[in-house]
C-alpha cells in the first residue's frame, strides 16, 4: 500500500511510488473496522492533494469571438456583404442580455409585480419610464404606474407600452399588443363578476388604463365604453367623492374625461376638481390681460375663459424664456385641460340663423382648438375632424363679418382654423378664407397679421413647424386671385 508523503520515512519522501508495508501478527486485525477506515484514509490522500493542485491551476477563461467584425474590415469583401456581416454581429450582440434589458435602473427587476416578468415584460415596463413618450412621462410623474396594482391594469398598461414601441417603428398592428389586451380584458372580466372586487379602487385603476389606451390612440367607441364603465361603477359606490382620498385617481378621471368630452363636443361627465388642481398664475402676471374692443365683442360665458387662456399664453412665454415648458406635461394637464374643460361646458344655440350666435360659437371652436394646438406641444394629438367641419359650417355663415375686415378676433379664428387644418380635405377651402379676411384687414404681410392677432392669444412656437408653409400658401392664394404681395 502507497502511504502520504508526510507519513513516510524522510528518506523515502523523495523517492514517488515507494509502498510502505503493513505487517499484522492475527489475520482478524486486517478485518478490523478502524484499520478499514486508516487503510482509506491513506489511500485517499494523495488522490486529495492531486484535486487540490488541479483546482489551484484551473484558470477561468472567456473567449470572445471577434471574427466577425475582423471580417467586416476585410477589404475583399464587398460592401453589401460588410453591411450584412455587421447587421448579423449587431443581431447577436443584442441578443446577449446586458444590464439596460432591467431597465438601466429605471425600474426595480426585485418588485413584487402583478404577473410574471420575462425580460421582454421589463422591456415594455421600462419603455413606459423611459421619457420618450410624453403622455407615458406624464402619466409616470404623477404616479399613475405605481397604483396599477390589479393584473387587468398592468397588462393593459404594458399592451399602451408595446402598441407605442409598434408605432414608434412605423408599423400599425402590434400582435404582442392584442395579446396583452385580450388577457387584460379576461382579467378585468373576471375581477367585474367578483361582487367584492369589482368595486374597489384597483378596478376604477384598471379601467382607467384602458381609457387611456383609447385616448392615446383615438378610439372614441372604446373610450366611451370604458367611461360608462367607470359612471356605473362610481355611481354603485356612492359618487365621485368616493376619490378624494386618491387624487391621482381623481386627477387621471378628470383627464380621461375632458378627452373623452373633447373627441366628441360634448359636455364634460364630471366637474373639474378644483380643490387640487392649482392656481391659473393670476398673482405672478400684471400686464393687462385683453384690449377692450375684443371682450366686448365675446359673450358673457367665453370672456372670463378668453381672460384665462390670455394669462395663460403670458406665462407660457416668460416660461419658455427660463426651461422646456414643452416638456412639462403635468403642467400641460394642470392649467391648459381645465380652461378646455371650461369651453366644451360653454353651448350656444346655433340652430337659429343668428350671426351674433354663431360668431360665439364659431370663437368657441377656434379657442378649443387653438388649446389643442398647445396640447399637440406637449405630447397630446386628439382628432380634430369634428371641429374641422363645424367651423367651416361657422365661416359660411360669417361671411358677411368677415367682409367686414375689422374684427380682429375673426381673423384670429381663421389663422387659428388654417393652421389646424393641415392635413384635412378642407384645408385649402380655410386658406382662401384667411386670405379673404388678411385683405379685408388691409394687412400687408405675415407680421402685420402677427400683430394683429398677437394682441389676444398667440403663442408663435406653437405654431414654428406650421408657418412658414401656410403663409407661403397665403401670398399665393393672395397673388393668384387677387394679384397682391404678401410678404
Amino acid at each position: 500500500m502507497e502511504l502520504p508523503d508526510d507519513e513516510l520515512p524522510k528518506d523515502k519522501q523523495s523517492a514517488e511510488g515507494d509502498f510502505q508495508f503493513l505487517t499484522f501478527t492475527d489475520f482478524s486485525q486486517t478485518t478490523h473496522p478502524e484499520t478499514k477506515r486508516r487503510i482509506r484514509s491513506h489511500a485517499m490522500h494523495r488522490v486529495q492533494r492531486s484535486l487540490r493542485a488541479k483546482r489551484q491551476e484551473k484558470n477561468v477563461k472567456f473567449i470572445l469571438d471577434v471574427s466577425p467584425l475582423m471580417d467586416i474590415g476585410s477589404s475583399s469583401q464587398s460592401s453589401a456583404q460588410q453591411r450584412q456581416d455587421y447587421g448579423m454581429a449587431l443581431s447577436h450582440f443584442h441578443a446577449t442580455p446586458h444590464p439596460s434589458d432591467l431597465g438601466s435602473g429605471r425600474v426595480d427587476p426585485f418588485k413584487q409585480y402583478p404577473i410574471d416578468m420575462d425580460l421582454r415584460m421589463h422591456e415594455l415596463f421600462d419603455h413606459l419610464h423611459g421619457g420618450i413618450c410624453p403622455v407615458f412621462r406624464t402619466m409616470s410623474k404623477i404616479g399613475f404606474f405605481n397604483i396599477v396594482a390589479d393584473e387587468a391594469g398592468f397588462r393593459q398598461i404594458l399592451c399602451s407600452s408595446s402598441a407605442h414601441m409598434t408605432q414608434l417603428r412605423n408599423g400599425t398592428d402590434s400582435p404582442e399588443a392584442i395579446v396583452l389586451s385580450t388577457q387584460a380584458i379576461r382579467s378585468l372580466n373576471r375581477r367585474l363578476a367578483a361582487p367584492v372586487s369589482s368595486l374597489d379602487d384597483g378596478i376604477i385603476a384598471a379601467i382607467l388604463t384602458f381609457a387611456c389606451h383609447a385616448v392615446m390612440f383615438n378610439d372614441l367607441p372604446g373610450l366611451i365604453t370604458h367611461l360608462n364603465g367607470l359612471v356605473q361603477i362610481l355611481q354603485q359606490k356612492g359618487g365621485i367623492q368616493i376619490l378624494n382620498p386618491s387624487p391621482v385617481l381623481r386627477i387621471m378621471l378628470f383627464w380621461v374625461d375632458v378627452n373623452a368630452a373633447f373627441l366628441q363636443d360634448l359636455v364634460p361627465r364630471f366637474l373639474s376638481p378644483l380643490d387640487i388642481l392649482p392656481p391659473l398664475y393670476t398673482n405672478r402676471l400684471t400686464s393687462n390681460v385683453m384690449d377692450e374692443s375684443s371682450s366686448s365683442n365675446l359673450a358673457a360665458e367665453l370672456v372670463p375663459i378668453f381672460e384665462q387662456i390670455s394669462l395663460l399664453n403670458e406665462f407660457i412665454l416668460r416660461e419658455l424664456g427660463t426651461r422646456d415648458l414643452w416638456d412639462d406635461g403635468v403642467f400641460c394637464g394642470l392649467q391648459i385641460v381645465p380652461i378646455l374643460h371650461q369651453l366644451l361646458s360653454v353651448r350656444f344655440d346655433i340652430e337659429a340663423p343668428n350671426p351674433a350666435i354663431v360668431r360665439q360659437e364659431f370663437l368657441r371652436i377656434c379657442a378649443i382648438i387653438y388649446l389643442a394646438k398647445l396640447r399637440q406641444k406637449f405630447g397630446v394629438n386628439l382628432a380634430l375632424d369634428i371641429y374641422i367641419a363645424k367651423l367651416k359650417r361657422a365661416v359660411i355663415d360669417l361671411y358677411e363679418l368677415v367682409l367686414g375686415g375689422a374684427d380682429h378676433l375673426l381673423l384670429w379664428g381663421l389663422i387659428i382654423s388654417g393652421l389646424q387644418s393641415f392635413g384635412y380635405r378642407d384645408h385649402a377651402w380655410f386658406v382662401s378664407m384667411a386670405a379673404v379676411a388678411i385683405l379685408h384687414a388691409e394687412c400687408e404681410s405675415w407680421n402685420e397679421v402677427v400683430n394683429k392677432i398677437g394682441q389676444m392669444m398667440w403663442v408663435q412656437q406653437a405654431f414654428d413647424l406650421e408657418c412658414d408653409r401656410f403663409r407661403q400658401e397665403l401670398s399665393d392664394e393672395l397673388w393668384v386671385s387677387y394679384e397682391i404681395v404678401f410678404l
